[in-house]
């Protein structure tokens, strides 16, 4: 079941077309029926809340598939940022002018697309960084207070990668 959840997509509301979502779950959530006079009897209650909260989840969940592309979870980064989405758009800009000049290996245009791109890279890796040590002080936090179960909830997130026995090696060998 863990694995099930992990391989979930994710909704990309980046990339969503937000005026189609917002039309359709207008339309469907126009054409669910309240009975309101049935709220008022106790015995009905519950199974008619029920119903309705069913058929609003429906509803938006029905808009979300045609107007909401998925992505799979693990292509998500947690530390993304704003400058980064700038950075990433700047190399690829330069990007682009470096191969409408036919890839020049020298001059000014091959030195702005090594400028830009190590700039990019070390962002990345500065950011993945400082994600990476917020995280471990949460760990520790968890720790100190004897929180074991959040603990390892947050330890296990942050290291428990599942490793391959063909990818352990041992005093230099593989092992099998």
């Amino acid at each position: 079941m863990k694995q099930q959840q992990r391989c979930l997509p994710q909704l990309n509301w980046n990339k969503a077309d937000v005026v189609l979502y917002y039309n359709l779950t207008g339309q469907m959530l126009q054409n669910i029926n309240v009975l309101t006079h049935v709220f008022y009897e106790s015995a009905n209650c519950e199974s008619s809340i029920e119903r309705l909260y069913t058929n609003i989840v429906n509803a938006l969940v029905s808009a979300g598939v045609v107007s909401i592309p998925t992505i799979p979870q693990n292509a998500l980064k947690p530390f993304w940022n704003a400058d980064l989405d700038e950075l990433k758009r700047q190399s690829a800009d330069i990007h682009d002018l470096w191969k409408s000049f036919g890839r020049p290996r020298m001059g000014p245009i091959n030195t702005a697309i090594l400028k830009i791109k190590a700039e990019y890279k070390c962002a990345i890796r500065r950011a993945a960084v400082e994600y990476e040590n917020s995280h471990l002080d949460e760990s520790a936090e968890y720790f100190s207070h004897r929180d074991m179960n959040n603990f390892w909830r947050t330890w296990n997130a942050k290291y428990n990668k599942r490793t391959s026995v063909h990818e352990i090696c041992i005093g230099g060998e593989r092992s099998s």
